[in-house]
């Protein structure tokens, strides 16, 4: 009896148990149900918002959502609505590795579970994307992979992605508002193998059309309402062409111009900043690199991304409790920010100063100090080397791009607010930086910075000290010494706006 009571113990135990379990079961389902809902529901918004697409932390969140739901119970759909979310983002980032991603994901989907509704439009969008893979990996030549823009009342940016670098022609098209970039040794990606002209009803932009001119070229023909000075300029890593045009009604080169081989000669005309305001509201800090770009990296493994995120947010922090000001940062995290969408978020905003702080590196491990740039021709070779690796760029790139920006800035642009701003942070450092932890005051210096020369503002470029130079590296790690150079930053900033008789 005592035996036959234990097996009904032991019997109702697994009853039990398997009644748990059968409850877990379904919390589990239940709850991936709503952390699919809440996934759908961050998608849908993000697809609705042109503004919100541009900002890659917002796609990650939406990836996150998914994720989470396929971690709770097995989810196909969450799997492959995270390979839309990829694929979709590669129209915004250019980088194969969302590409990648999409890929890993919807084979996911099929190897997991065949069988699932996703899993057949999963095998379609894997179709669709592997010959993308196999363009980016041709050796022949750069693959045009995408073409986005961006329109703001002052100006209209286009920026045509490559997979390398590309030899390229510009022209205005005779008597017309047509802008023709014309791209040699290059084919059209998957994208404009179906579909080559697209309409845009942003700002004076109407229409953009991809036209392939025997079998290595490539047209890019950009029509506007009106089109005014223009400036292309070639930017690396990803490797791209970035075109602004101003919005106004301006005249652009005469009927009949010849084709301009920007591979010998400058580019069109510099778009012009405006005069700095008076009344400072909005500062926008811009922390460089970021996420797959670590920037210059220590003898013992400090990256400057982090050291100058750091430094940033302190200075925010700053500036928002002492000054009261509105702050934008171009990366709050680690995430990788474009050159032309930093600059991009200073002008859409309005800003009415710009800071881009920094870690310097040099080949001589003894190099230090402390240096602040604006925008202009190099002081010097270490300036031109150290515009070429923030630039992401070779010498003689940030060389040629330097004489592109070169005619404008001396003959119109008075960079008198912009060096008065760099003197006195550089100031600042001297005074309240140096005296407890001595190093070299480097003073103000001018280079072809990129981030410098796109901003509508006063605008300077810090490198907060050599993270190359082992003593300056430690101090780097060490967060008193970050606080101590946020602070000199701040009373640079601070000084800067007491000059102008802004109230605090």
């Amino acid at each position: 009896m005592a035996r036959r009571f234990g097996k009904i113990k032991r019997f109702g135990y697994t009853v039990s148990t398997l009644i748990l379990l059968s409850f877990l079961g379904g919390a589990l389902t239940h709850a991936a149900t709503d952390r699919l809902k809440e996934g759908d529901a961050c998608r849908d918004e993000l697809r609705s918002d042109p503004e919100r697409k541009k900002d890659r932390r917002q796609w990650e969140q939406c990836v996150e959502k998914y994720k989470n739901a396929s971690s709770l119970k097995k989810q196909p759909r969450g799997w492959y609505e995270v390979g839309r979310l990829y694929e979709e983002l590669y129209l915004y980032s250019n980088r194969l590795e969302d590409i990648e991603e999409a890929k890993q994901y919807y084979a996911k989907v099929l190897q997991s579970a065949p069988k699932h509704p996703a899993a057949a439009d999963a095998g379609r969008r894997l179709e669709k994307i592997n010959p993308l893979l196999a363009g980016s990996a041709n050796e022949e030549g750069a693959v045009l992979g995408n073409i986005r823009h961006w329109s703001y009342p002052d100006y209209t940016r286009v920026v045509i992605d490559l997979n390398r670098p590309a030899s390229y022609k510009v022209s205005r098209i005779h008597a017309s508002e047509v802008l023709s970039i014309h791209l040699l040794q290059t084919s059209p990606g998957e994208l404009f193998r179906q579909k080559r002209s697209f309409s845009v009803s942003e700002g004076i932009l109407k229409k953009i059309e991809v036209k392939r001119e025997g079998r290595n070229e490539v047209k890019v023909l950009l029509t506007f309402k009106n089109l005014g000075p223009y400036k292309l300029i070639p930017l690396t890593d990803p490797d791209r062409l970035v075109i602004d045009v101003s919005d106004v009604s301006h005249p652009g080169p005469a009927p009949g111009a010849k084709e301009i081989d920007l591979t010998q000669v400058n580019p069109p005309q510099i778009i012009l900043p405006p005069l700095v305001p008076f009344n400072i509201q909005t500062i926008v800090i811009d922390p460089g690199h970021g996420g797959k770009d670590p920037g210059a990296i220590g003898s013992t493994g400090l990256t400057e991304k982090e050291v100058v995120l750091d430094v940033s947010l302190r200075l925010k922090e700053l500036i928002q409790k002492r000054l009261k000001k509105r702050i934008i940062m171009t990366r709050d995290q680690d995430v990788f920010i474009p050159l032309e969408e930093r600059t991009l978020v200073a002008n859409a905003k309005k800003a009415d100063l710009f800071v881009s702080v920094h870690a310097n590196s040099s080949p001589r491990p003894l190099a230090q100090g402390i240096e602040i740039y604006l925008l202009g021709r190099a002081t010097d070779e270490n300036a031109i080397a150290t515009a070429a690796r923030e630039n992401a760029t070779s010498e003689k790139a940030a060389r040629d791009f330097q004489e592109v920006i070169l005619n404008d800035l001396e003959r119109e642009f008075n960079l008198n607010e912009s060096l008065e701003f760099a003197h006195y942070t550089q100031n600042a450092f001297v005074e309240n930086l140096i005296p407890k932890y001595p190093t070299v005051s480097l003073g103000v210096k001018q280079a072809p910075f990129y981030v410098l020369a796109n901003t509508n503002m006063p605008a300077i470029l810090a490198e907060i000290s050599f993270i190359s130079n082992r003593l300056e590296e430690k101090r780097l790690r060490n967060p008193s010494y970050r606080q101590k150079v946020a602070e000199a930053l701040f009373n640079g900033i601070e000084r800067y706006l007491h000059s102008l008789r802004v109230n605090s």
